[in-house]
């Protein structure tokens, strides 16, 4: 829980700690006695890292690959221990290598691995107009060609009961 809301959530609904943590949350510029305008940035807490699928290396099996390759296993050997396929323990060192003096550094991979994770981003859809009023367009179609049965004129005259 961050801070301004842990600060806002003890007030018990008094206006000062009330103020004091929308002032933490947003950060605030004051005047000091001088005049000279002074900024508090806003005060965040970090969040926890949101946990990686199965799927895809963790911290703790990058280091064990990182030390059974330091002594020297095969890459058979290495990948028993990990519980992985033999490609993937292959694959992750030739890949995650330090160019430069060719040492595989579990940390630094695991960071780098970290930063290529996909984050969420605003679909094509929504960021191009006209592609968004063709979609529009296309779908209103759709719907005029496509009216269900139960709203057809048809319908509605047989739901009421009378015969034409």
């Amino acid at each position: 829980m961050p801070l301004w809301a842990l600060v806002l959530r003890l007030s018990h609904g008094r206006s000062d700690s009330v103020r004091t943590g929308t002032r933490w949350r947003f950060g605030r510029t004051v005047q000091n006695t001088a005049g000279q305008p002074v900024h508090y940035p806003p005060v965040s807490t970090p969040r926890p890292p949101k946990p990686r699928h199965p799927r895809y290396l963790s911290a703790a099996e990058r280091t064990t690959i990182a030390d059974l390759h330091r002594e020297e296993k095969t890459l058979q050997e290495i990948a028993v221990v990990t519980g992985r396929n033999t490609s993937t323990t292959s694959r992750e060192l030739r890949r995650n290598a330090d160019p430069t003096t060719g040492l595989y550094l579990p940390a630094t991979v695991d960071r780098l691995a970290a930063g290529r994770v996909a984050r969420p981003r605003p679909r094509r859809v929504t960021r191009d107009e006209e592609l968004h009023a063709v979609v529009v367009e296309l779908l209103s179609l759709r719907r005029r060609r496509c009216t269900p049965l139960w709203t057809s004129p048809c319908a509605a005259s047989m739901r009421r009961g009378s015969t034409t």
